[in-house]
């Protein structure tokens, strides 16, 4: 594949990862303009559809696509969408999962003390769709139906489009895991945009980083899903808090104090990733696990080639 293909497949790669995510995004979201009681099986609708569509080609047996192997150098066949999503089991154990997961919600929360001590206190909820999410959950069948759409269905869309459809390719086409994370990492941080504050998009991109580092530790696409459910959910928790939990009633601390605190977290769950990444089979050296439609055993490397580097330098 020349140059100019390879980046002429990259720029629609991207550009079919934003409409996708944009598309379904904006379909679940209708739901805001239809009665009540038709939000949630609106949401739910949307998400088997979605799933149904992904599983059906991620569960795709090996042989109905050309081999990693067999295929020619940059041919698009080399790039096969099943083994870009990685949907199979996760070689990590569920410990692993809930202690990445602590870690990643440790260190993010540090990451937003100092962004709100740089940027001043932000008023979150400023914009009109914002706005308009507020006073669609002051009911339960509102906040449900949000809450189904922020926490589960949303957090699928955007982990199989911009982790797997996206990430997986670009770890394949420019063979280093760690490009790849940057681009799409900044592609999803600016599909975010949108807040009060420039700096706020450094929580998406942080996350994004992150969201693919799960993926690429666990050869799986089911931990950057659940990592960002958790992270939706407790905002959308946040909408309901109880009133001695607000900002406003709690005491105020000193800037150096909130930089300090903010630090702190970002140490520990910088430690805490540190240290489970080094248990991840990827880093470790442990074998990896069977595909789950074929009972094919997963390379070392996350795309079958064979190379001595780490799979996430």
């Amino acid at each position: 594949m020349n140059p100019a293909h390879s980046w002429a497949r990259t720029v629609g790669e991207a550009a079919w990862a934003v409409i996708i995510v944009l598309g379904f995004n904006l379909s679940i979201f209708a739901f805001f303009f239809l009665p009540g009681w038709v939000g949630i099986p609106w949401v739910l609708l949307l998400g088997t559809g979605f799933l149904a569509w992904h599983l059906r080609v991620g569960r795709r047996r090996p042989v109905e696509a050309v081999p990693w192997e067999a295929a020619p150098s940059g041919a698009d066949e080399s790039f096969p969408l099943h083994r870009r999503l990685r949907i199979r089991t996760p070689v990590t154990s569920t410990g692993w999962l809930f202690g990445i997961t602590l870690a990643t919600l440790v260190l993010m929360l540090g990451v937003v003390q100092i962004i709100q001590v740089i940027t001043g206190p932000l008023e979150l909820y400023e914009t009109p769709f914002q706005e308009g999410v507020l006073e669609y959950t002051e009911s339960w069948v509102g906040f449900i139906t949000f809450a189904l759409a922020a926490a589960l269905v949303i957090p699928m869309i955007e982990e199989f489009v911009f982790r797997g459809r996206l990430q997986g390719y670009l770890e394949e086409a420019w063979g280093r895991p760690a490009p790849a994370l940057a681009v799409s990492s900044a592609l999803f941080a600016l599909l975010h945009a949108g807040g009060p504050h420039p700096l706020i998009l450094l929580v998406p991109f942080i996350m994004g980083i992150l969201f693919g580092l799960a993926v690429i530790l666990s050869r799986s696409i089911w931990p950057a899903v659940f990592l960002h459910g958790v992270w939706n959910g407790l905002m959308t928790l946040s909408l309901r808090a109880p009133e001695g939990l607000t900002d406003d009633a709690t005491p105020e601390v000193g800037d150096g104090a909130a930089l300090l605190w903010g630090a702190v977290m970002i140490v520990l769950g910088l430690a805490g990733w540190l240290h489970l990444a080094r248990q991840a089979p990827g880093v470790s050296g442990e074998a990896g696990n069977a595909d789950l439609d074929t009972g094919e055993v997963e390379p070392e490397d996350p795309f079958g080639r064979e190379t001595s580097e780490e799979p996430w330098r």
